[in-house]
């Protein structure tokens, strides 16, 4: 568990999370920053992530962006759709 206070999000809208590339780069920057050396003894990795930025947003998705026209297919497809989690970042370069 990290640290309280080492480290908090910095918003890019008024609901309090932060979206798109503007934000991701601001906090990811500003996460390296800032993160504390951390080594767990009991951890293989030394110096492994104790922030994940995904987790730091109550709010996933944009809410200037809705997407209620996709919830019925879904639900009704049993989908698993990425919407708002930070994989479903990665662009289409097409």
């Amino acid at each position: 568990m990290p640290p309280k206070g080492h480290w908090n999000s910095i918003p890019n809208h008024p609901d309090g999370s932060f979206y798109g590339l503007d934000g991701w780069t601001n906090n990811f920057c500003n996460l390296m920053e800032h993160h504390p050396v951390y080594v767990d003894p009991n951890d293989a990795f030394a110096g492994r992530w104790m922030y994940f930025m995904s987790r730091m947003r109550a709010i996933k998705w944009n809410p200037d962006f809705p997407y209620d026209y996709l919830k019925d297919n879904i639900s009704k497809y049993d989908i698993i759709c990425g919407i708002g989690e930070d994989a479903h970042f990665a662009p289409d370069t097409r």
